[in-house]
Protein backbone atom coordinates (compact mmCIF):
# COMPACT_ATOMS: atom_id res chain seq x y z
CA UNK A 1 0.00 0.00 0.00
CA UNK A 2 0.93 3.78 -1.06
CA UNK A 3 1.26 5.82 2.09
CA UNK A 4 -0.14 9.52 0.95
CA UNK A 5 0.03 11.35 4.26
CA UNK A 6 3.24 11.44 6.96
CA UNK A 7 4.56 8.38 8.76
CA UNK A 8 2.03 7.19 11.43
CA UNK A 9 2.94 8.37 15.02
CA UNK A 10 4.15 11.77 13.24
CA UNK A 11 0.86 13.70 14.08
CA UNK A 12 -0.67 12.05 17.33
CA UNK A 13 -3.30 15.11 18.21
CA UNK A 14 -4.61 14.19 14.79
CA UNK A 15 -8.90 13.85 15.28
CA UNK A 16 -10.35 10.56 14.79
CA UNK A 17 -12.28 11.51 12.01
CA UNK A 18 -9.69 12.71 9.88
CA UNK A 19 -7.18 9.47 10.43
CA UNK A 20 -8.03 8.28 6.32
CA UNK A 21 -5.85 9.82 3.23
CA UNK A 22 -7.00 13.61 2.54
CA UNK A 23 -7.12 11.76 -0.84
CA UNK A 24 -10.15 9.58 0.12
CA UNK A 25 -11.47 12.56 2.43
CA UNK A 26 -11.89 14.54 -0.57
CA UNK A 27 -13.18 11.90 -3.02
CA UNK A 28 -16.10 11.25 -0.18
CA UNK A 29 -16.85 14.85 -0.07
CA UNK A 30 -17.17 15.03 -3.92
CA UNK A 31 -19.60 12.14 -3.91
CA UNK A 32 -21.67 13.77 -1.23
CA UNK A 33 -21.58 17.07 -3.24
CA UNK A 34 -22.98 14.80 -6.06
CA UNK A 35 -26.01 13.75 -4.80
CA UNK A 36 -26.32 17.39 -3.22
CA UNK A 37 -26.64 18.35 -6.77
CA UNK A 38 -28.80 15.41 -8.06
CA UNK A 39 -30.99 15.64 -5.25
CA UNK A 40 -31.54 19.48 -5.60
CA UNK A 41 -32.07 20.03 -9.49
CA UNK A 42 -34.20 16.89 -9.56
CA UNK A 43 -36.07 18.49 -6.34
CA UNK A 44 -36.25 22.00 -7.56
CA UNK A 45 -38.10 20.70 -10.86
CA UNK A 46 -40.59 18.41 -9.45
CA UNK A 47 -41.41 21.47 -7.53
CA UNK A 48 -41.71 23.49 -10.56
CA UNK A 49 -44.48 21.13 -12.70
CA UNK A 50 -47.97 19.55 -11.87
CA UNK A 51 -47.05 16.52 -10.48
CA UNK A 52 -50.55 14.96 -11.10
CA UNK A 53 -50.11 15.82 -14.22
CA UNK A 54 -46.76 14.19 -14.66
CA UNK A 55 -47.89 11.24 -13.33
CA UNK A 56 -51.00 11.29 -15.29
CA UNK A 57 -48.33 11.55 -18.85
CA UNK A 58 -46.28 8.83 -17.61
CA UNK A 59 -49.07 6.30 -17.30
CA UNK A 60 -50.96 7.12 -20.64
CA UNK A 61 -47.48 6.01 -22.16
CA UNK A 62 -49.04 2.98 -24.10
CA UNK A 63 -47.66 -0.34 -23.51
CA UNK A 64 -47.15 -1.76 -26.74
CA UNK A 65 -45.08 1.85 -27.28
CA UNK A 66 -43.32 0.38 -23.85
CA UNK A 67 -42.31 -2.64 -25.45
CA UNK A 68 -41.51 -0.96 -28.51
CA UNK A 69 -38.76 1.82 -27.29
CA UNK A 70 -37.48 -1.36 -24.75
CA UNK A 71 -36.60 -3.63 -28.04
CA UNK A 72 -35.26 -0.66 -29.37
CA UNK A 73 -33.35 0.44 -26.74
CA UNK A 74 -31.41 -3.29 -26.80
CA UNK A 75 -30.51 -2.99 -30.27
CA UNK A 76 -28.87 -0.07 -29.80
CA UNK A 77 -26.77 -1.25 -27.27
CA UNK A 78 -25.85 -4.63 -29.43
CA UNK A 79 -25.01 -2.05 -32.06
CA UNK A 80 -23.19 0.02 -29.83
CA UNK A 81 -20.91 -3.34 -28.28
CA UNK A 82 -20.67 -3.96 -32.35
CA UNK A 83 -18.56 -0.84 -32.45
CA UNK A 84 -16.57 -1.44 -29.41
CA UNK A 85 -15.35 -4.78 -30.97
CA UNK A 86 -14.78 -2.94 -34.26
CA UNK A 87 -12.37 -1.24 -31.93
CA UNK A 88 -10.93 -4.44 -29.91
CA UNK A 89 -10.72 -6.78 -32.42
CA UNK A 90 -10.25 -10.40 -31.06
CA UNK A 91 -12.47 -10.75 -27.91
CA UNK A 92 -15.40 -12.33 -28.13
CA UNK A 93 -18.87 -10.31 -29.05
CA UNK A 94 -21.12 -11.78 -26.42
CA UNK A 95 -17.96 -11.02 -23.94
CA UNK A 96 -18.39 -7.06 -24.80
CA UNK A 97 -21.83 -6.99 -25.29
CA UNK A 98 -22.29 -8.00 -21.56
CA UNK A 99 -19.50 -6.12 -20.34
CA UNK A 100 -21.18 -3.20 -22.16
CA UNK A 101 -23.94 -3.49 -20.06
CA UNK A 102 -22.24 -4.02 -17.03
CA UNK A 103 -21.16 -0.03 -17.40
CA UNK A 104 -24.20 0.42 -17.84
CA UNK A 105 -24.98 -0.54 -14.17
CA UNK A 106 -22.19 0.97 -12.71
CA UNK A 107 -22.35 4.02 -14.69
CA UNK A 108 -25.38 4.63 -12.44
CA UNK A 109 -24.37 3.92 -9.09
CA UNK A 110 -20.77 4.85 -8.80
CA UNK A 111 -20.22 8.65 -9.25
CA UNK A 112 -18.41 10.21 -11.98
CA UNK A 113 -19.69 10.18 -16.37
CA UNK A 114 -16.73 7.53 -16.64
CA UNK A 115 -17.59 5.14 -13.92
CA UNK A 116 -18.65 2.93 -16.34
CA UNK A 117 -16.06 3.07 -18.65
CA UNK A 118 -13.20 2.40 -16.43
CA UNK A 119 -15.51 -0.83 -15.01
CA UNK A 120 -15.08 -1.98 -18.77
CA UNK A 121 -11.66 -1.89 -18.89
CA UNK A 122 -11.13 -3.26 -15.51
CA UNK A 123 -12.88 -6.19 -15.95
CA UNK A 124 -11.43 -6.40 -19.56
CA UNK A 125 -8.34 -6.11 -17.80
CA UNK A 126 -8.50 -9.24 -15.57
CA UNK A 127 -9.97 -11.50 -17.89
CA UNK A 128 -7.03 -10.99 -20.31
CA UNK A 129 -3.84 -9.22 -18.38
CA UNK A 130 -3.51 -7.27 -21.09
CA UNK A 131 -3.35 -3.18 -20.20
CA UNK A 132 -2.98 -0.72 -22.81
CA UNK A 133 -5.14 -2.62 -25.96
CA UNK A 134 -7.95 -2.68 -22.85
CA UNK A 135 -7.87 1.03 -21.43
CA UNK A 136 -7.05 2.13 -25.18
CA UNK A 137 -9.87 0.45 -26.82
CA UNK A 138 -12.50 2.07 -24.43
CA UNK A 139 -11.07 5.22 -25.01
CA UNK A 140 -10.93 5.24 -28.33
CA UNK A 141 -14.68 4.14 -28.59
CA UNK A 142 -15.37 6.68 -26.08
CA UNK A 143 -14.00 9.28 -28.65
CA UNK A 144 -15.95 7.59 -31.32
CA UNK A 145 -18.92 7.52 -29.39
CA UNK A 146 -18.79 11.93 -28.78
CA UNK A 147 -17.56 11.60 -32.49
CA UNK A 148 -20.47 10.00 -33.99
CA UNK A 149 -23.17 12.05 -31.62
CA UNK A 150 -21.43 15.64 -32.69
CA UNK A 151 -21.95 14.15 -36.47
CA UNK A 152 -26.08 13.46 -35.65
CA UNK A 153 -26.42 16.45 -33.81
CA UNK A 154 -24.79 18.66 -36.57
CA UNK A 155 -27.17 17.27 -39.21
CA UNK A 156 -29.78 18.07 -37.12
CA UNK A 157 -28.80 21.77 -36.44
CA UNK A 158 -28.07 22.16 -39.54
CA UNK A 159 -31.04 21.54 -40.90
CA UNK A 160 -33.79 22.37 -38.13
CA UNK A 161 -36.16 25.48 -38.90
CA UNK A 162 -35.76 26.47 -35.53
CA UNK A 163 -33.91 29.43 -34.56
CA UNK A 164 -31.53 27.55 -32.16
CA UNK A 165 -30.26 25.85 -35.32
CA UNK A 166 -27.42 28.62 -36.03
CA UNK A 167 -25.71 28.17 -32.55
CA UNK A 168 -25.86 24.59 -31.97
CA UNK A 169 -24.02 24.41 -35.51
CA UNK A 170 -21.21 26.26 -34.31
CA UNK A 171 -20.97 24.68 -31.33
CA UNK A 172 -21.08 21.03 -32.66
CA UNK A 173 -19.02 22.03 -36.32
CA UNK A 174 -16.52 23.44 -33.39
CA UNK A 175 -16.22 20.47 -31.31
CA UNK A 176 -15.88 18.59 -34.41
CA UNK A 177 -13.12 20.57 -36.29
CA UNK A 178 -11.15 20.30 -32.68
CA UNK A 179 -11.29 16.18 -32.39
CA UNK A 180 -10.64 15.96 -35.88
CA UNK A 181 -7.25 18.45 -35.75
CA UNK A 182 -6.08 16.29 -32.77
CA UNK A 183 -6.75 13.10 -34.25
CA UNK A 184 -4.88 14.67 -37.73
CA UNK A 185 -1.76 16.01 -35.34
CA UNK A 186 -1.56 12.22 -33.30
CA UNK A 187 -0.82 10.76 -36.60
CA UNK A 188 2.32 13.23 -37.31
CA UNK A 189 5.58 11.00 -36.14
CA UNK A 190 6.96 14.94 -34.81
CA UNK A 191 3.37 15.06 -32.79
CA UNK A 192 3.45 11.68 -31.60
CA UNK A 193 6.74 11.31 -30.68
CA UNK A 194 6.66 14.72 -28.81
CA UNK A 195 3.63 13.06 -26.54
CA UNK A 196 5.05 10.15 -25.87
CA UNK A 197 8.51 11.78 -24.64
CA UNK A 198 6.01 14.33 -22.47
CA UNK A 199 4.17 11.46 -20.70
CA UNK A 200 7.80 9.43 -20.08
CA UNK A 201 9.04 12.40 -18.52
CA UNK A 202 6.46 12.48 -16.27
CA UNK A 203 6.98 8.79 -15.40
CA UNK A 204 10.37 9.42 -14.92
CA UNK A 205 9.91 12.60 -13.08
CA UNK A 206 7.09 11.41 -10.16
CA UNK A 207 8.13 7.38 -9.54
CA UNK A 208 4.73 6.88 -8.50
CA UNK A 209 3.34 7.93 -12.03
CA UNK A 210 5.66 5.49 -13.77
CA UNK A 211 3.36 2.25 -14.14
CA UNK A 212 0.65 4.78 -15.19
CA UNK A 213 2.66 6.82 -17.83
CA UNK A 214 4.04 3.61 -19.49
CA UNK A 215 0.76 2.13 -19.78
CA UNK A 216 -0.29 5.93 -21.52
CA UNK A 217 2.40 5.47 -24.01
CA UNK A 218 1.00 1.96 -25.07
CA UNK A 219 -2.20 3.79 -24.92
CA UNK A 220 -1.13 6.26 -27.53
CA UNK A 221 0.68 3.38 -29.99
CA UNK A 222 -2.80 1.72 -29.71
CA UNK A 223 -4.73 4.63 -30.69
CA UNK A 224 -2.30 5.84 -33.80
CA UNK A 225 -2.81 1.63 -35.08
CA UNK A 226 -6.54 2.55 -34.78
CA UNK A 227 -6.18 5.83 -36.52
CA UNK A 228 -3.92 4.51 -39.41
CA UNK A 229 -6.48 1.72 -40.19
CA UNK A 230 -9.51 3.96 -41.91
CA UNK A 231 -11.64 0.94 -43.15
CA UNK A 232 -11.63 -0.12 -39.35
CA UNK A 233 -12.52 3.21 -38.09
CA UNK A 234 -15.03 4.03 -40.83
CA UNK A 235 -16.58 1.09 -39.75
CA UNK A 236 -16.93 2.15 -35.97
CA UNK A 237 -17.89 5.38 -36.64
CA UNK A 238 -20.73 4.00 -39.17
CA UNK A 239 -22.41 1.93 -35.74
CA UNK A 240 -21.47 4.70 -33.66
CA UNK A 241 -24.00 7.05 -36.11
CA UNK A 242 -26.24 4.06 -35.94
CA UNK A 243 -26.35 3.93 -32.42
CA UNK A 244 -26.58 7.29 -31.84
CA UNK A 245 -29.61 7.48 -34.74
CA UNK A 246 -31.51 4.77 -32.70
CA UNK A 247 -31.08 6.55 -29.51
CA UNK A 248 -32.66 9.72 -30.89
CA UNK A 249 -35.23 7.32 -32.78
CA UNK A 250 -36.28 5.79 -28.94
CA UNK A 251 -36.74 9.97 -27.89
CA UNK A 252 -38.82 10.56 -30.49
CA UNK A 253 -40.94 7.71 -30.44
CA UNK A 254 -41.36 8.36 -26.28
CA UNK A 255 -42.29 12.08 -26.89
CA UNK A 256 -44.56 10.98 -29.82
CA UNK A 257 -46.47 9.05 -27.40
CA UNK A 258 -47.10 11.68 -25.03
CA UNK A 259 -48.39 13.45 -27.71
CA UNK A 260 -45.19 16.00 -28.82
CA UNK A 261 -45.07 16.81 -32.17
CA UNK A 262 -41.06 17.63 -32.99
CA UNK A 263 -39.44 16.40 -35.51
CA UNK A 264 -36.83 13.93 -35.62
CA UNK A 265 -34.23 16.50 -36.73
CA UNK A 266 -34.53 18.62 -33.62
CA UNK A 267 -34.45 15.61 -31.08
CA UNK A 268 -31.27 15.13 -32.96
CA UNK A 269 -29.56 18.37 -31.62
CA UNK A 270 -31.79 18.38 -28.66
CA UNK A 271 -30.26 14.52 -27.95
CA UNK A 272 -26.61 15.75 -28.87
CA UNK A 273 -26.88 18.83 -26.56
CA UNK A 274 -28.20 16.99 -23.37
CA UNK A 275 -25.52 14.20 -24.01
CA UNK A 276 -22.63 16.57 -24.07
CA UNK A 277 -24.34 18.34 -20.37
CA UNK A 278 -24.23 14.77 -19.18
CA UNK A 279 -20.00 14.98 -19.22
CA UNK A 280 -19.91 17.19 -16.71
CA UNK A 281 -18.87 15.57 -13.86
CA UNK A 282 -21.28 17.35 -11.19
CA UNK A 283 -24.30 14.69 -10.61
CA UNK A 284 -24.66 11.01 -9.67
CA UNK A 285 -25.66 9.13 -13.21
CA UNK A 286 -26.54 12.72 -14.45
CA UNK A 287 -29.50 12.73 -12.78
CA UNK A 288 -31.04 16.60 -12.40
CA UNK A 289 -28.56 17.88 -14.80
CA UNK A 290 -30.24 15.76 -17.63
CA UNK A 291 -33.95 16.39 -16.80
CA UNK A 292 -32.93 20.26 -16.75
CA UNK A 293 -31.01 20.08 -19.95
CA UNK A 294 -34.50 18.81 -21.59
CA UNK A 295 -36.55 21.23 -19.87
CA UNK A 296 -34.77 23.87 -20.73
CA UNK A 297 -33.76 23.08 -24.56
CA UNK A 298 -37.86 22.23 -25.05
CA UNK A 299 -38.81 25.39 -23.30
CA UNK A 300 -38.12 26.52 -26.52
CA UNK A 301 -39.97 25.12 -28.75
CA UNK A 302 -43.06 26.04 -26.38
CA UNK A 303 -43.26 22.60 -24.40
CA UNK A 304 -44.73 22.42 -21.24
CA UNK A 305 -42.57 21.49 -17.99
CA UNK A 306 -44.58 18.06 -17.42
CA UNK A 307 -44.01 16.95 -20.84
CA UNK A 308 -40.13 17.81 -20.80
CA UNK A 309 -39.70 16.26 -17.65
CA UNK A 310 -41.59 12.64 -18.54
CA UNK A 311 -39.68 12.17 -21.70
CA UNK A 312 -36.58 12.89 -19.42
CA UNK A 313 -37.79 10.56 -16.48
CA UNK A 314 -38.90 7.57 -19.24
CA UNK A 315 -35.60 7.49 -20.96
CA UNK A 316 -34.28 7.26 -17.27
CA UNK A 317 -37.07 4.38 -16.70
CA UNK A 318 -34.67 2.59 -19.68
CA UNK A 319 -30.99 3.24 -17.96
CA UNK A 320 -32.64 1.75 -14.59
CA UNK A 321 -33.67 -1.14 -16.95
CA UNK A 322 -30.33 -1.49 -18.45
CA UNK A 323 -28.67 -1.20 -15.16
CA UNK A 324 -30.58 -3.85 -13.77
CA UNK A 325 -29.77 -6.44 -16.92
CA UNK A 326 -26.06 -4.81 -16.27
CA UNK A 327 -26.13 -6.18 -12.54
CA UNK A 328 -27.63 -9.19 -13.22
CA UNK A 329 -25.00 -9.99 -16.46
CA UNK A 330 -21.74 -8.87 -13.56
CA UNK A 331 -23.29 -11.36 -10.97
CA UNK A 332 -22.99 -13.75 -13.26
CA UNK A 333 -20.00 -13.74 -14.80
CA UNK A 334 -18.36 -13.68 -10.98
CA UNK A 335 -20.08 -16.83 -10.44
CA UNK A 336 -18.77 -17.95 -13.68
CA UNK A 337 -14.96 -16.91 -12.92
CA UNK A 338 -15.46 -18.45 -9.72
CA UNK A 339 -17.05 -21.72 -10.55
CA UNK A 340 -14.03 -21.88 -12.94
CA UNK A 341 -11.48 -20.92 -10.65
Amino acid sequence: MVHVGRRLGSRPNRPESCSMPQRGCNVKHGIWIKIAVSVGLLGWLLAGVDLPRLRAILAGIPAGEGFLVVGLYCAAWLVNAAKWKTLLGRHSYLRLFALTMIGQFYALVLPGQIAGEAVKAWKLIGRTGEIAPAVSSVLMDRVVGVVSLLWVGLVGASVTETTAGIRWTVVFGTLLAGIALAAFLMRLHPCRARSRNAVTAIGDRFPRAAGFAGTLVKCIDAWVEILQSPARLALAMALGVVFQCLAVFILYRIAASIGLQIAFVDWCWIFTAVSLLLLLPVTIGGIGLREGGYVALLAGLGVPGEKALACSLALFGLQLLSAAAGAVLDLVLILRERSEA
